[in-house]
């Protein structure tokens, strides 16, 4: 059966990026990288994955609170597609 990984995130929920964590234009993981984000950065959840068994969530960077480091300010306003889940498990 299907896992749910996004049930653990749900919309409007702020997550932190625990590692670098790349950013990405559309749910695909073959899509364009929008940037790479650093550890300890905090990101909204706007959306979830459509694809069955999906790993992805469409994030923003949308106040100057959740930008880490803390002069990293061209990551606000930020928005793409992360995984939450490695696809190692």
């Amino acid at each position: 059966s299907d896992v749910d990984y996004l049930a653990d995130y749900p919309l409007g929920c702020v997550v932190v990026a625990l590692d670098e964590m790349v950013v990405r234009s559309e749910e695909n993981l073959k899509s364009s990288q929008v940037s790479v984000l650093d550890e300890g950065t905090e990101l909204l959840v706007v959306a979830h994955g459509m694809a069955p068994s999906s790993r992805r969530l469409f994030v923003g960077v949308f106040k100057p609170s959740m930008v880490w480091p803390k002069n990293k300010t061209k990551q606000l306003g930020i928005q793409g597609w992360i995984s939450c889940v490695a696809q190692s498990g």
